[in-house]
């Protein structure tokens, strides 16, 4: 009994964290942000450049292995 209920336990937080983690998922940012690799929202490089899954990216997902051009 004691081995189901810490094999539960380890499920049930699996779930919870690729819940938070956001592999895969929308991410539900605002709609002047855009969505990282990893889930999370923002408006810089790191958001909006390569591997970004949804908002304004920089980037088109075919272009993403392209540097964005540096403007002076």
């Amino acid at each position: 009994m004691h081995r189901f209920s810490i094999l539960s336990s380890i499920v049930c937080l699996l779930l919870i964290l690729s819940n938070v983690i956001g592999y895969g998922t929308d991410c539900h940012c605002p709609a002047n942000m855009c969505c990282s690799q990893w889930g999370y929202c923002g408006t810089t490089a790191e958001y909006c450049g390569a591997g970004c899954q949804q908002g304004k990216c920089w980037l088109s997902r075919s272009e993403s292995n392209r540097q964005r051009p540096i403007l002076s």
